[in-house]
């Protein structure tokens, strides 16, 4: 049985990382996902609890996602999928930590040091919230904010220069309206690269956009992007297989915090989204 292990990481506040996690798992309740068949998940209540408001059932009157509190702090999900094509397992863990988080460790250096469990990712992904790039009010914080994070967690060894980068943004049809053509995402990547030249240099350094949940007076499809992007994590060189991750889940729990997990290896597909 061929397989990895995949480690993934978030950050920012009511950027859409929460929304991201829970796209991935709705979409995989209505089938496979680019290529990849749904095989278990030891955190099934926790996705529930993100899905939950997004669904009629809630009785709510406008669909939303509960914020990662940060109270919490951390929370992990967990997701094994095999590859449709030839039949081998992929392990996915994806970490969620609230953007209050992120925010002290932009200002605190102490506060970056707490996030040394970064250095064992796969794969930093960084959100940048679509919505804000479309302010001109806004815009300039959302680029200062996402780099002055890099930057911080970098100087304090939390994160290895080595480790890949996505910079993914999110909520691109409130960026760029109803056209999300290939031209129009490419000039997209075009204006965002231009202020990554310094991260650009990052191994395995990509630009995505996507909107995990438009909004509803827009034509854009639900889960745009969110496929592909899906794929981009697990689709990478292969290496030789890490032992699997241990979690271990209190099923009572809708929380899964970073107590509850230990490894018998750490070397999780690292999605950092900021």
């Amino acid at each position: 049985q061929r397989g990895r292990d995949r480690r993934a990481g978030s950050r920012a506040i009511g950027c859409g990382k929460t929304t991201l996690i829970a796209g991935v798992f709705q979409a995989f309740l209505e089938g496979s996902i680019a290529g990849y068949s749904f095989r278990r998940s030891d955190t099934l209540l926790a996705f529930e609890e993100k899905c939950f408001n997004s669904r009629t059932s809630s009785e709510a009157s406008v669909a939303s996602m509960p914020r990662t509190s940060g109270q919490v702090g951390a929370e992990f999900y967990h997701l094994e999928v095999m590859k449709d094509v030839d039949k081998s397992i992929h392990r996915l863990l994806l970490l969620d930590l609230s953007g209050e988080i992120y925010e002290g460790a932009m200002h605190l250096k102490e506060d970056a040091t707490r996030l040394s469990i970064l250095r064992e990712v796969d794969l930093l992904v960084q959100l940048l919230d679509g919505k804000r790039l479309s302010s001109g009010a806004t815009r300039e914080k959302v680029y200062s904010d996402a780099k002055g994070l890099l930057r911080s967690l970098s100087e304090v060894n939390s994160i290895k220069d080595e480790t890949p980068l996505q910079v993914v943004v999110s909520k691109v049809d409130q960026l760029v309206g109803n056209n999300v053509s290939a031209e129009e995402l490419e000039g997209v990547r075009t204006i965002v690269a231009a202020r990554f030249t310094k991260e650009s240099q990052r191994q395995g350094f990509e630009i995505r956009e996507i909107a995990a949940s438009p909004a509803q007076d827009t034509t854009v499809p639900m889960r745009f992007g969110v496929a592909d992007l899906f794929k981009s994590w697990l689709e990478e060189a292969e290496v030789a297989p890490p032992l699997s991750p241990k979690l271990k889940v209190n099923s009572e729990l809708l929380v899964h915090r970073l107590g509850a997990v230990s490894y018998t290896h750490l070397t999780l597909p690292t999605i950092l989204r900021v």
